[in-house]
């Protein structure tokens, strides 16, 4: 899933919101940007905290599941 909080925010949506939603259906994620720091999988509800490294006009690509 791409993610880009700019777009989600243009759009009147709030990143957390989507954070919220992909935690009632996921429980890890993987982060596929090589600029990423921290372990590899995480849980979903770290995703706030893991992705506020993009920049304002930036995004990255996750890999979610449920394990």
């Amino acid at each position: 899933m791409e993610i880009k909080p700019a777009s989600l925010r243009h759009n009147g949506d709030e990143p957390a919101d989507l954070y919220a939603d992909l935690a009632g259906a996921f429980s890890h994620f993987i982060d596929l940007n090589r600029a990423a720091t921290g372990p590899r999988v995480r849980p979903v509800g770290e995703l706030g905290s893991a992705l506020g490294y993009i920049d304002p006009d930036g995004k990255t690509d996750i890999v979610l599941f449920r394990e």
